[in-house]
């Protein structure tokens, strides 16, 4: 059942008075109809037009991860960094497969004949090191975030990097699975401020 974002015009509001101190409300509902109605019918008034001009918007999920970035550092015993790597979604290359066979690219690149990384789709693992590469003993640096807003700072999302191995003997992989392509992107739908 979808849910929806009902906010009410200002002007209005300031004309008519307040409902309650009430402003707006997130309502899960069949449709933008009746969530406006419902809304109406709890805080609303005869031949109010207060809630019946609101602005309704569906709840919904980010479409893609264009703009999203994903972060593999490596990080040998000594805290000395390897290997740090970053790319972006963008264009057709906007799921999480998507972004994780550019990690493979730029970490070859970054690596050359050093490092062999590959990407699983059907595990969503990403292997960053390979046993014959010789690292296995170091530490993996993974972070996921989306794009930064103006006031905002970069927060690597949870959900989207599962278990790291790591820091395990020299003859073994770095590898962390990654979130499935179905996995939910967190989008804004409204945004609501304080009023004092």
């Amino acid at each position: 059942m979808p849910a929806y974002t009902v906010k009410v015009d200002e002007s209005e509001y300031a004309a008519v008075g307040a409902r309650d101190g009430v402003r707006g409300a997130i309502i899960f509902a069949d449709n933008a109809d009746d969530a406006e109605g419902y809304m109406r019918s709890l805080y609303g008034a005869d031949a109010d037009v207060v809630w019946t001009n609101a602005t309704v918007t569906e709840i919904e999920a980010g479409a893609d991860l264009i703009g999203w970035k994903l972060r593999c550092a490596v990080v040998d015993p000594d805290g000395d960094e390897v290997y740090d790597v970053t790319v972006t979604g963008a264009g057709a290359d906007n799921t999480v497969d998507e972004i994780a066979a550019l990690m493979v690219t730029a970490l070859e690149a970054a690596g050359g004949a050093d490092l062999t990384p590959s990407y699983n789709a059907g595990t969503n693992t990403l292997t960053v090191a390979a046993i014959g590469d010789d690292i296995g003993d170091h530490t993996l640096v993974v972070e996921c975030w989306p794009p930064v807003g103006t006031h905002g700072r970069k927060v690597s999302i949870p959900g989207f990097v599962g278990t790291i191995v790591d820091e395990g003997i020299a003859g073994a992989v770095l590898t962390v699975v990654l979130a499935a392509d179905a996995y939910t992107v967190p989008a804004v739908t409204d945004k609501f401020a304080p009023r004092f």
